[in-house]
């Protein structure tokens, strides 16, 4: 019966504090200062007790107040701060009183001003560091009224609404049933629900700025989501109304927003009564769950707490502290580097929390890609203990740098997917080489490439999605950098990137291995030949480094960033030489079907074969031309050449005219491969032979229709027997020296070129000149060597009509040298 009698005074109190209150001219109403929380209300500004003041005080009995630094006259402040100026008496409940002078107030439960006060009560209620809207006064001595603890932007109530919820709040305390038992289970206290399964709550506290709680409401309704508000006194009914109209949950925050640790039962159960009064005035509870301001909480509030129906005091896992003003980003990353499962995740409705609403976009949303659901308290509870069979461990990824084979077979793969003329490039020319390749994409990498680069039939490998080393990486990031980039793909056309993941930087570890495992990534994708294409070197030093790195299984890394510019030509260079190579490309899962795959090794192939003359004692000869770098040269050739009809060979480079190549052609003579950049194989590595020949061979094609196989001439003459191994399995079956060299090439007279050729007149001989820009005689000494060996009965052949004199001789009268070929009686004498 007591206790009933104390919650009808409070209740009493509160019904004359409103009655005061909205007798005020609504001129005189203060307006609101919002105050800085500190992490989710933790009581900075709490007072659980007060300290005593260093100044003299006479008869003062202030139990757990804080005292003034100045003389005070008998002031009976239990757990009250007061004012500074004098007020007529009032009772007010839960309110911190102004800075001002006020004459004689009894406020029960507060603590003491810093200034001279009279006898003063207030219950409950804790001054701020700053200016509120809780208690404002005039600057005279006039009365004036005392507003309840508000927090909030707005209003918590109107008038009438104020005058409703204080008689609801009166029945709750006077109502038998708010009794306090003794015998009652104490709430119980709960910062995360243990399980294993990815089930997570979101709770709001702070909720005090309207647009911010329009926005936070406005999210959840777009991603989906339910959550729980934690509400006070602070809280508009216009904010209380649009929540729970949203299908929110409610919870009780206290009214007043204070530490409620160092309170009484009976001042606990007001502070929960008022917040439940609005809450009903709403048409819904905030029964079963409790949050206590700042989370400072012990057995005496668990156990008054669970007396009025709150099962449960609802704490939290994952504080990001929003109430501190950082932005969404860092609000973002704070919760989701946190998440875990059965996590509460604590977050602000405040003015300070101004980074909230848009972070809660990127939370859920980053969440759900982790394979996370958002569930309500209630169903988060159902969860308590809750634990499955962890799934079998998954293999880690296996990482893939070269395919161990001795077939020629090689995968094309590209990284950097971010440059959209790049990539429509590389893929023109797969298209047009018939090549398909494997595109690691990532954040970067555009939907317009990406719907390209599937539609084109090429696979897709995940690359993370913001192209970052991953080595130090937490699980949880690693899986949302996956998951991002699949994401992305899977909208595109419904294909998926796995079973390839390839590192950043090929930057990975154990960790890496198993995670990306775990995802489904079977294969972690390395390579075995770069050639730092993103660097912006040429296409030609790009060809040039791959083809010198090409081996059986071989993965090529190939780059579509804004910086390699030279890739896109390399390819067309790239897989013409590698093909001419023997080499067949293929798709990483055709490349992975060639694990372990070993044939025995092919017959060697025969050596270009080097022929400097043809034995015959016909009278045939062959004249070459070499280089081919000066037009003007060339074409005299082919005029003094046409004017006699003689047809010859030209073993062309790369600096040829491309007309007069098919002029060559055109007028009957013989085409020749002398490599595209003219270098000493002596001096190259293999594969840059390959590269030089193949090159050449490529133009010969792409420009003539035709192909200079099987005639090659070494650079300078300069060979060994490696070279002719690697000419011979090119495909060009000879090597064509020579006999004689008149060393036009050094630029000598055009007389002088012809006395060293006419000087050296046999059957089958070769001939070697040049068409060059030092070559200055060459075209000259023609008109006078033709006709010298017209006369002389020769007749001239192309390299391809000469080799087929070889071993062709006529057997002489006498010449038992050929009696092997004709009897000697068959022999006319």
């Amino acid at each position: 019966m007591k206790k009933n009698f104390i919650f009808a005074v409070t209740a009493l109190m509160y019904f004359s504090f409103f009655s005061d209150t909205l007798a005020v001219n609504a001129d005189t109403l203060p307006t609101s200062t919002e105050v800085i929380p500190p992490p989710d209300e933790a009581a900075s500004t709490d007072l659980e007790q007060t300290a005593t003041s260093d100044i003299d005080a006479s008869e003062t009995v202030v139990p757990e107040t804080v005292i003034s630094d100045t003389d005070t006259s008998e002031t009976v402040v239990p757990e009250t701060v007061t004012s500074d100026t004098n007020t007529p008496e009032t009772v007010v409940p839960e309110t911190a009183t102004s800075d001002t002078d006020t004459p004689e107030t009894v406020v029960p439960e507060t603590a003491t001003s810093d200034t001279d006060t009279s006898e003063t009560v207030v219950p409950e209620t804790a001054t701020s560091d700053t200016d509120t809207s809780e208690t404002v006064t005039s600057d005279n001595s006039a009365d004036t009224s005392v507003i309840p603890e508000q927090t909030s932007d707005t209003p918590s109530a109107t008038p009438t609404q104020a005058a409703d919820i204080i008689e609801a709040a009166t029945k709750l305390v006077t109502d038998p049933a708010t009794t306090i038992d003794t015998h009652t289970t104490p709430s119980q206290l709960i910062n995360q629900v243990n399980t294993n399964q990815k089930v997570i709550s979101l709770t709001i506290s702070g909720v005090s700025n309207d647009a911010h709680i329009n926005e936070i409401l406005q999210n959840l309704a777009t991603l989906g989501v339910k959550a729980t508000f934690f509400v006070n006194g602070s809280t508009s009914q216009a904010a209380l109304t649009k929540i729970i109209a949203a299908g929110h949950d409610i919870g009780n925050h206290a009214s007043t927003g204070v530490d409620v640790s160092g309170m009484t039962a009976e001042q606990l159960i007001s502070e929960l009564a008022l917040t439940e009064a609005a809450t009903q005035g709403s048409g819904a509870t905030s029964t079963p769950y409790f949050r206590a301001p700042g989370g400072i909480t012990n057995e005496a509030v668990l156990k008054t707490v669970g007396g009025q129906g709150y099962d449960y005091t609802i704490g939290w896992s994952i504080d990001p502290w929003d109430w501190s003003g950082i932005s969404a980003s860092e609000i973002t990353s704070i919760v989701t580097s946190q998440l875990a499962p059965g996590s509460i995740i604590l977050l602000d409705a405040g003015s300070t929390a101004t980074g909230t609403p848009a972070a809660l976009l990127d939370i859920i949303t980053r969440a759900k890609i982790l394979g996370y659901t958002f569930t309500t308290l209630e169903d988060l509870l159902a969860y308590e203990g809750v634990y499955t069979e962890e799934p079998a461990p998954t293999t880690p990824s296996n990482p893939i740098n070269q395919v161990n084979t001795n077939q020629k077979v090689i995968s094309l793969t590209i990284s950097g997917v971010s440059d959209d003329a790049h990539i429509d490039a590389i893929l023109q020319n797969l298209t047009k080489l018939g090549i398909k390749a494997t595109f690691f994409v990532n954040g970067s990498t555009s939907q317009s490439a990406l719907t390209k680069i599937i539609a084109a039939g090429h696979d897709i490998g995940n690359h993370a999605s913001t192209g970052v080393d991953v080595s130090g990486m937490t699980e949880e990031q690693l899986i949302f950098e996956l998951a991002l980039t699949e994401a992305a793909i899977q909208s595109n056309g419904g294909v998926t990137s796995s079973p390839y993941f390839r590192a950043p930087g090929g930057i990975t570890n154990e960790a890496v291995l198993k995670t990306v495992g775990s995802q489904g990534y079977d294969y972690t994708i390395g390579w075995s030949i770069d050639s730092w294409d993103w660097s912006g070197i040429s296409a030609s030093e790009i060809t040039s480094s791959i083809t010198s790195q090409l081996a059986p299984g071989g993965i090529i890394l190939l780059d579509a960033g804004s910086t390699a510019t030279g890739t896109p030509a390399a390819l067309l260079d790239i897989v013409t030489m590698a093909q001419s190579l023997g080499y067949t490309f293929t798709t990483l899962e055709g490349l992975l079907a060639y694990k372990g795959v070993y044939t025995e090794e092919p017959v060697p192939t025969t050596p270009s074969q080097l022929i400097h003359q043809v034995n015959t004692d016909k009278k045939v000869i062959s004249l070459t031309f070499d280089d081919g770098n000066d037009a003007n040269n060339l074409e005299q050739i082919l005029n003094n050449l046409l004017q006699y009809n003689v047809k010859a060979t030209f073993f062309m480079n790369g600096s040829t005219d491309p007309a007069l190549l098919n002029r060559i052609v055109a007028e009957g003579h013989q085409l020749g491969n002398h490599t595209y950049y003219h270098g000493i194989a002596t001096e190259e590595t293999e594969a840059q032979l390959i590269e030089d020949i193949t090159l050449m061979d490529e133009y010969i094609v792409t420009t003539t229709g035709i192909s200079a196989k099987p005639y090659f001439r070494f650079p300078a003459g300069y060979l060994n027997d490696s070279a002719l191994e690697t000419v011979g399995e090119l495909g060009y079956t000879y090597t064509i020296g020579w006999t004689v060299d008149p060393w036009d090439w050094s630029g000598i007279s055009s007389e002088a070129i012809t006395y060293l050729i006419t000087e050296d007149l046999n059957p089958g001989n070769i001939y070697l000149l040049h068409a060059s820009d030092i070559a200055t005689g060459t075209p000259a000494a023609l008109l006078d060597i033709i006709p010298f060996f017209q006369a002389s009965g020769y007749e001239f052949k192309t390299i391809e009509q000469l080799l087929t004199y070889e071993g062709d001789y006529t057997v002489e009268t006498n010449d038992l040298a050929f009696s092997g070929l004709v009897s000697v009686d068959e022999v006319t004498i």
